[in-house]
């Protein structure tokens, strides 16, 4: 069984030709700057969730908090990754259909 709780994906990929190059612009960096080229990347993911910021109620609050940290310990756990930028614009509310009821859910994003 994989991670817990995260986006299924879709596709990913490098976008060709998209590379971002604003620390080169910047003035007075050191000789030994860490700075670097980054290249653009994509990722489509076959869940559509709704911002962490707009739950409902204290249930939801507390359910999509519990299921991130499912998604926090299969991650260390079965994969040995650590997430490290978690915030609110990382968890996600959607639904699942369990015993034929529309259930929330969190999913841990990005």
């Amino acid at each position: 069984m994989g991670v817990r709780n995260v986006p299924t994906v879709v596709c990913h990929g490098d976008l060709t030709n998209q590379c971002s190059e604003t620390w080169r612009y910047w003035t007075g960096l050191p000789e030994n700057n860490p700075l670097r080229d980054h290249i653009h990347y994509r990722l489509v993911e076959h869940e559509v969730g709704r911002p962490f910021k707009d739950f409902d109620n204290g249930a939801m609050f507390l359910k999509a908090m519990l299921d991130c940290v499912y998604a926090h310990e299969d991650a260390y756990t079965k994969a040995r990754i650590i997430h490290r930028d978690i915030s609110t614009g990382n968890i996600l509310i959607t639904y699942r259909i369990i015993r034929g009821q529309k259930r929330p859910f969190g999913m841990l994003n990005d």
